[in-house]
């Protein structure tokens, strides 16, 4: 895993999305590295950060990976350098429409995956209800974590896997990725409203 000028993270080598680390502009150009593969990328459109963006074109029906699993399906053609969001993929299970078509694709009983043990945050790599208990992942050990969600946590979004004070970082990727405006509790959704993105 590698980042560029702390702009962006690309965090597995199977990866055909990328994760901004901070808003990012269209035009921006960006050189990206994940082990001994290499990218430069320009970005076709704004990209605010925990946004993903493609790194290759990818075809409508193929999957848009992340941590190395697929987290979806492309329901449009996306170019390289496009914002990769729910206008334009759709979780294998979040509307009960595509199913996996393949052994890459993820298990069905995780929801939400975990870079490692010092992030306080998962990303919901299906749609999770209010009150639903959920198992995720963690990606460096595949130890499993169950929560109950408080919110509806929409695709690609983030649910809290431990008490954030106000005041303290959240931490994703292994990275500070912001600082809680206000108490989150275990299984709140994390998201711009009690969050403020860290600049560097």
């Amino acid at each position: 895993m590698t980042q560029a000028g702390r702009e962006a993270i690309i965090l597995n080598i199977k990866d055909n999305t990328g994760t901004a680390l901070k808003d990012l502009k269209a035009g921006a150009a960006l050189n990206i590295a994940v082990e001994d593969k290499q990218y430069r990328i320009v970005l076709r459109e704004d990209v605010p950060y925990g946004f993903k963006f493609a790194l290759c074109k990818i075809l409508k029906g193929e999957a848009v990976i992340k941590y190395g699993e697929t987290i979806g399906r492309a329901t449009i053609e996306i170019n390289e350098g496009s914002i990769v969001h729910e206008h334009n993929m759709e979780g294998l299970r979040g509307r009960g429409v595509l199913q996996p078509t393949s052994k890459e694709d993820m298990s069905m009983k995780h929801k939400f995956l975990v870079h490692g043990y010092e992030d306080n945050v998962g990303v919901a790599v299906q749609d999770i209800n209010t009150g639903e208990n959920v198992i995720g992942v963690f990606l460096d050990t595949n130890d499993e974590t169950t929560i109950q969600s408080n919110h509806d946590i929409p695709l690609g979004h983030k649910i809290a896997l431990k008490p954030i004070k106000t005041g303290e970082y959240v931490f994703e990727y292994g990275e500070t990725i912001g600082k809680a405006v206000q108490d989150i509790n275990p299984g709140d959704l994390v998201h711009v409203h009690n969050i403020k993105s860290v600049r560097w």
